[in-house]
């Protein structure tokens, strides 16, 4: 055995190099051998004759190469002796020891010492070898098969076929580091490779300490999508009490695959989830989620359905669709199976159609918001407003002439606005009285339900003055015609041509390896035309802000919206653009890349016609902002800053991290960081919220982490009413990584005010196969390979 524990300290960097070597040399064999070396006829004298020690033979209709330091040629016996150094290769095989035989009778190889021999899919190690070259089988003793997913090792391994091994005490793993985390033992083990590994009488050893029997254990050894069983899902505490999901995966082609899933929740009851996918192409390809709970706590059953689609048609024609939808309004927040919509007002679904081409782009598009913001338990929101359906064009700027900057552009856009719900929303402003009515009375009920034509054609100018700045002036015209239903509005026009010139020039400046560019910009904007009938009732609507169907509506000339829009009616936006770029070169490859380290931006908009108001009316400043990137090496962050002039209340958001050391080395993960968030909003509650976090590897296999959520006092300003300050969350964990690829241990536990009792959340990724990390309280089939 002193020779198997040898062969299991090898190294893996030992391994590759010495592979490097071997490849080398035999290519080089090959390419110094041009024909093969006549064999005089045997005689009594030429019985043991030497013979040169690079020889070329046609064995079982394959050539072989033989190098050694020395070789004996037996006429007689048809036989060959190598001695010290021995490389043997024959197409797709290398097979190198310390001595060789060659039996050109029967063809067979007989091999000792430091044996390597390579194929296209595994590497073999021994120490002797016997192998027939003309049914490719062989044994080798004390042995070990290894390629870049796993290695098994065994006193004795047979080679029954191609990518056939049987292993007498045969063990398992795919750690590569020695000695291996953990291995599986198996008195007899049927191993094939793109296929199963089978064992029986199995010991699980953890660090060379047996720690758990198992009568039989089949393990797939395969690196293509294969029908079965996956790993199960559970959770041992959750809302929704102990949770078990066992997955089944059919591989249907290379093309299509399915999931099937079926468990329980303890408190809810069976689950049962589903899961298509399809992929024929980059711009083809699907995924179908379906999900089923029958639910104790509720009186019928529950379902989620999310559906996500991409087709590539005739004629440079994508057709997309996401399509998702529940069976209740809690149905997300509660089971959890869309952790994308967890937080969002609505579910939305989107089908469209595009195309572009040189010249233009057009597209058509429906969608469908199912509200979840609402106190009806179950059934679709009436009031909810769709858009059915949507048809946009741009087309490309063209040059009016082709020796000057003059360009021309036009875009259009046809929305239809509708829902079940009556035409009108029944909500009065506060400042208007009056009964409730379900009347509708013009210029205070808000208009839900039209149709919107928009057309925008637009000319710029593109030139440079003196060399050193840029100006760009442009001239477009937004102008709407809407419909709406006959017992509620007539048709209405709207229209405003905005004018607009930008002025800026680039700055630059090298300091060593680092590059910094500013690019301060003045953007004078005038919309000296509006067109609309004031006494319209939709005209009047848009008066008060939230009451648009959407963004394209509003006429950006004040601040009424001062979160979304910047004034363009008259006005002069300033920015101040700094980037620092750095350029690296790789050390090894000698290649050169830049990154961008740091970017602010810093900007503000001096509206004229607000500048004309006296007193409290007059807002002649839109808000300040600043915005800020930073990624170097030990500190990573961004900050967003917005003050607003006329309330003297700004907004703050701070997300930094900083290293103090992090390296990744193989597969082991080394961090310790510090993060700090803070968040400031006086704007609509005075809140602000502080978040800090570390992660701390105390080694390179143990780590901890943790963060806090605190709340400061704070005031609403609607409801005048003072929230003490109050921890919001915190959280923390550990984790545990091998010092392989083997497997990982984590463990995470947190609290907050909606879930006020502390939740443990553990998770075991293990590679039990050698494709990489497959958490055991989770399951997934793999990839798709598209044609």
């Amino acid at each position: 055995m002193a020779a198997k524990d040898n062969t299991k300290k090898s190294s893996l960097s030992f391994f590759a190099l010495r592979v490097f070597f071997l490849l080398f040399f035999a290519s080089n064999i090959f390419a110094a051998e041009s024909a093969p070396i006549a064999t005089p006829p045997a005689s009594p004298l030429q019985a043991k004759a030497p013979v040169r020690a690079n020889t070329k033979f046609l064995v079982s209709g394959k050539f072989m190469h033989i190098s050694c330091s020395k070789s004996i040629r037996d006429l007689n016996l048809n036989r060959l002796e190598c001695f010290g150094n021995v490389y043997i290769r024959r197409p797709e095989e290398l097979l190198t020891a310390d001595y060789a035989v060659l039996d050109m009778n029967t063809d067979k190889l007989h091999a000792e010492g430091n044996i390597v021999y390579l194929t296209t899919t595994t590497v073999i190690f021994g120490n002797k070898m016997d192998f027939d070259l003309g049914h490719e089988t062989g044994t080798i003793e004390e042995g070990r098969i290894e390629n870049d997913k796993f290695q098994v090792l065994g006193d004795k391994i047979t080679r029954v076929e191609k990518n056939h091994y049987i292993l007498k005490n045969g063990e398992y793993s795919t750690c590569r580091d020695c000695p291996a985390s953990w291995t599986l033992l198996g008195r007899d083990v049927d191993l094939t490779i793109e296929g199963y590994a089978f064992l029986n009488n199995v010991y699980v050893k953890i660090n060379e300490a047996p720690s758990l029997y198992l009568p039989y254990l089949a393990i797939p050894v395969k690196t293509k999508r294969q029908t079965g069983l996956l790993f199960p899902k559970f959770q041992p505490k959750s809302p929704n009490g102990f949770s078990f999901i066992q997955p089944f995966f059919w591989a249907i082609s290379d093309e299509m695959d399915a999931t099937v899933r079926g468990g329980f929740y303890s408190i809810k009851g069976p689950k049962g989830e589903f899961q298509y996918r399809y992929s024929f192409g980059n711009r083809t390809n699907g995924n179908l989620n379906l999900f089923y709970l029958s639910d104790r706590t509720f009186s019928f059953p529950r379902w989620a359905i999310d559906y996500s689609h991409q087709w590539e048609l005739p004629f440079g024609i994508d057709q997309k669709l996401s399509y998702r939808d529940v069976s209740d309004r809690d149905y997300i927040r509660k089971i959890g199976d869309m952790p994308e919509s967890l937080n969002e007002p609505a579910v939305i679904s989107e089908a469209s159609l595009s195309k572009t081409t040189r010249t233009a782009s057009g597209w058509a598009l429906t969608k469908r918001v199912r509200n979840i913001l609402t106190p009806d338990l179950v059934g679709f929101d009436s009031n909810a407003v769709q858009v059915v359906p949507q048809v946009s064009f741009n087309s490309t700027d063209h040059r009016v002439f082709d020796e000057y900057g003059l360009h021309w552009g036009v875009s259009g856009n046809y929305t239809r606005f509708w829902r079940v719900a009556p035409s009108f929303d029944s909500i009065f402003q506060s400042t208007y009285n009056g009964p409730h009515s379900t009347l509708f009375t013009p210029g205070q009920n808000p208009i839900r339900r039209g149709n919107r034509f928009n057309l925008v054609p637009e000319i710029y100018y593109t030139t440079n003055l003196l060399g050193v700045f840029d100006l760009i002036p442009s001239v477009k015209y937004r102008s709407f015609f809407y419909t709406f239903d006959k017992d509620i509005a007539g048709p209405t026009t709207r229209g405003f041509l905005q004018t607009q010139a930008e002025l800026g020039t680039n700055i630059e400046k090298v300091y060593g390896n680092i590059k910094h560019k500013f690019r301060p910009s003045l953007t004078y904007s005038n919309i000296p035309i509006i067109n609309r009938q004031e006494s319209h009732p939709f005209n009047q609507q848009l008066a008060y802000s939230g009451y648009q169907f959407d963004d394209f509506d509003i006429v950006p000339i004040s601040t009424e919206a001062p979160l979304y829009f910047t004034p363009l009616g008259n006005s002069l936006t300033y920015t101040l653009n700094n980037r620092f770029i750095r350029k690296e070169i790789d050390p090894i490859t000698g290649e050169i890349s830049y990154r961008r380290i740091i970017d602010v931006v810093s900007g503000e908009t001096v509206n004229f016609i607000e500048l004309r108001k006296f007193g409290d009316e007059a807002r002649p400043l839109s808000r300040f902002f600043t915005l800020a990137s930073v990624n170097l090496l030990r500190l990573q962050g961004n900050v967003e800053y917005y003050y607003y002039p006329y309330i003297n209340k700004p907004t703050y958001s701070l997300n930094m991290k900083y290293f103090f050391v992090k390296y990744i080395r193989r597969f082991l993960n080394f961090e310790r960081s510090l993060s700090l968030g803070y968040a400031e909003n006086q704007v609509v509650s005075n809140a602000k919220s502080i978040t800090g976090g570390f992660d701390w590897s105390v080694n390179d296999y143990f780590s901890v982490n943790g963060g806090v959520t605190y709340r400061f006092p704070s005031e609403n300003r609607s409801s005048y009413q003072a929230e003490p300050g109050r921890v919001l969350a915190w959280n923390g964990g550990m984790v545990f990584q091998s010092p392989s690829q083997c497997y990982r241990l984590i463990v995470q536990a947190s609290w907050s005010i909606e879930n006020p009792t502390v939740t443990i959340s553990p998770q075991f990724p293990i590679n039990l196969t050698g494709e990489g990390f497959t958490n055991f309280f989770d399951g997934s089939g793999g990839g798709l390979t598209g044609h």
